[in-house]
């Protein structure tokens, strides 16, 4: 275990914000029918800048990819065999998780998250996502 502590950084308010985790979870009944199940976690992270937004240049138009980095105690995760990747709401935005790094070994441990941002528009916040 490394000697180092940082498990107090990850809720000090100088350091950390709140932030919601939406994880949707898929089951197939017995009919064969997929069903899905969303669940809203409230949590507390250290948000960064990612690599700052990339234009696309596309055929048909451009558009701009952004990113960020989540470090905190919930265990973040991608993508399973049930599970659609968590999605990080944070400052009326919705990122999507694309890689984790587990960091158990540090003190109480925490996730490195590298999170990209979902163009989606809700009609009103707090509406459930669409995907």
């Amino acid at each position: 275990m490394a000697l180092i502590d940082v498990s107090e950084l990850m809720v000090d308010p100088d350091f950390a914000d709140e932030i919601q985790i939406v994880r949707s979870i898929q089951s197939v009944d017995a009919t064969g029918i997929a069903q899905r199940a969303q669940q809203t976690y409230d949590a507390i992270g250290v948000v960064q800048a990612g690599s700052g937004d990339q234009l696309e240049l596309l055929p048909e138009s451009q558009r701009t990819k952004s990113n960020m980095t989540v470090y905190t105690q919930f265990q973040l995760q991608e993508a399973t065999d049930t599970t659609e990747a968590d999605v990080v709401l944070w400052q009326g935005k919705s990122y999507r998780v694309m890689v984790t790094s587990q960091w158990t070994n540090w003190g109480g441990g925490y996730t490195q998250a590298t999170c990209q941002l979902i163009d989606l528009l809700l009609s009103s916040p707090g509406d459930p996502l669409q995907f």
